[in-house]
């Protein structure tokens, strides 16, 4: 029998059962007879979509005991190659096609039966989250571009733009026209993929009346302050379009709204645009902004400023800069471990016991009219351990007489002046004892002694003051006298 004939066969069989209402038990054939298969309710789950799977639930439970159950796919009429299990998982291959099952028992000694099931058309899955949107700019000339996103893959994507109904091009991309303003325009996307069920999706976009805008250029000779910069506008749509101008520096307002522009200082290292609006009544404005002009930073750097002379402490030093006008307004500041000294903020300075052992340097700053705040620092020095500076000279004055005091007057110190002074009184070259004070007493028993003092002075950072006086004459009885006059003169030095 053919596949047609089993077919109706096992139905009809299923239906006088049905009326029957019970089993009956097979008889007894010949040996050149076969018995009829019982046959038992045939269903299946799933659904019948790609990608799904579906299976068969033969009740084998009324099904002639011992019954052996096989399982053939179709598609269509064509068996499917591999497709003999009670489960089929449904191929790409098989969609918008005609699925089926068929479900035959055998068993010795009785006649094949076969019942089908499913008979359904294949459905492809559904694309869920598909989308398109449109972007760009809705004006004349800007380009209008689709965006999609979350298709499956291999999906084969067609474009097609409509205004009001009426197709008017294809393609991922659309230029936005004159005839476009006022309308609405739809994009519809349609996406084919394997597997799956043809999709379309679209997107709207109204277009505005709007001024058409035309062209912004700039240009120059030159790119240096005094330079002018020219600027030319044309083809705005419609032609009685009334043009504002508004010259950028760095994309912000100079406020000249001319034809032209006169490059300034204020432009240097700045980019130049021209920014030009466009305005009708009833339309929307348009806005371009012209190429850009670069106008270099000229290179330009204040000269390292440079310290004179030894740098100690109590030494004149004095730093050397270039010159610079009042209209830059210069400033001077001596800096000691590079933090400004307060105060000292001319050209010269006397270094003092707290820079001794630090670091001096000389900074120029200045604002110049065209690059700004700039500053130039000196190359570091160490201030060294300095000397005394006095005016005058130390004296000893006073009577060489028995009775009389001598005393030793200092010079006018000059910036550091000593914190500690130590003295020794001679006679005839040896040392008085306990005369260790400025002054001294002459007492009988230096009677005819000459007598001289040393000093000593000294300080933090500095080196000491040593004086040594001339010697007096011989030191008489309190009778005669032999002043000293103005006073000793001595030896002083630093060490």
């Amino acid at each position: 029998m053919g596949r047609s004939t089993i077919r109706a066969t096992a139905v009809l069989a299923t239906i006088a059962m049905a009326f029957a209402g019970l089993t009956a038990a097979p008889a007894a054939a010949s040996a050149d007879e076969l018995l009829e298969l019982k046959v038992g309710n045939v269903s299946y789950t799933g659904t019948v979509r790609v990608g799904e799977t579906l299976e068969v639930h033969p009740d084998v439970e009324h099904w002639t005991a011992g019954t052996q159950i096989e399982y053939q796919w179709y598609l269509g009429d064509d068996p499917i190659d591999g497709a003999e299990e009670a489960t089929h998982e449904i191929g790409v291959d098989e969609q918008d096609g005609y699925l089926s099952v068929d479900v035959t028992g055998s068993l010795d000694g009785y006649e094949s039966t076969t019942v089908t099931r499913v008979n359904s058309w294949v459905r492809g899955r559904t694309m869920t989250g598909v989308y398109t949107s449109i972007v760009g700019e809705s004006t004349v000339g800007q380009t209008l571009s689709a965006s999609t996103g979350n298709w499956p893959e291999e999906t084969e994507l067609f474009y097609e733009w409509s205004r009001s109904g009426t197709v008017i091009g294809e393609g991922p991309e659309h230029v936005v026209t004159i005839e476009d303003m006022g309308f609405e325009l739809t994009l519809y996307v349609d996406g084919y993929a394997p597997g799956y069920v043809d999709t379309t999706v679209r997107a709207s976009r109204s277009i505005p009346l709007a001024v058409v805008p035309g062209s912004a250029t700039i240009s120059a000779p030159a790119t240096t302050v005094g330079t002018r910069v020219s600027s030319n506008v044309a083809t705005w749509y419609p032609s009685d379009t009334r043009l504002t101008r508004e010259w950028l520096r760095d994309g912000v307002p100079t406020g000249d709204t001319g034809s032209t522009y006169f490059i300034e200082v204020a432009d240097l290292g700045k980019s130049i645009t021209l920014r030009v609006t466009g305005s009708k009544a009833k339309l929307l404005p348009a806005t371009v902004t012209s190429n850009p002009i670069a106008v270099p930073m000229y290179t330009f750097a204040l000269q390292t400023p440079t310290i004179d002379g030894p740098v100690a402490v109590s030494s004149y030093v004095t730093a050397t800069t270039q010159p610079t006008p009042k209209t830059w307004a210069p400033k001077l500041q001596w800096l000691r471990d590079g933090v400004p000294i307060p105060d000292a903020t001319k050209k010269e300075y006397y270094p003092t016991q707290a820079d001794a052992g630090h670091s001096l340097t000389f900074q120029l700053s200045v604002t110049h009219p065209a690059w700004g705040s700039l500053s130039a620092t000196s190359a570091p020095v160490t201030v060294d351990t300095g000397n005394f500076v006095y005016a005058g000279r130390m004296l000893v004055k006073g009577n060489a007489m028995v009775g009389q005091t001598l005393t030793v007057k200092q010079p006018r110190w000059k910036r550091v002046t000593p914190t500690k002074f130590t003295y020794q009184w001679y006679a005839d070259g040896k040392k008085i004892k306990k005369a260790t004070k400025a002054k001294l007493k002459l007492v009988k028993s230096l009677k005819s002694k000459k007598i001289s003092v040393a000093v000593t002075g000294s300080a933090a950072h500095v080196n000491n003051y040593w004086w040594v006086s001339t010697q007096t004459k011989k030191v008489v009885k309190k009778k005669k006298i032999h002043p000293v006059g103005k006073g000793l003169k001595g030896t002083s030095k630093s060490r």
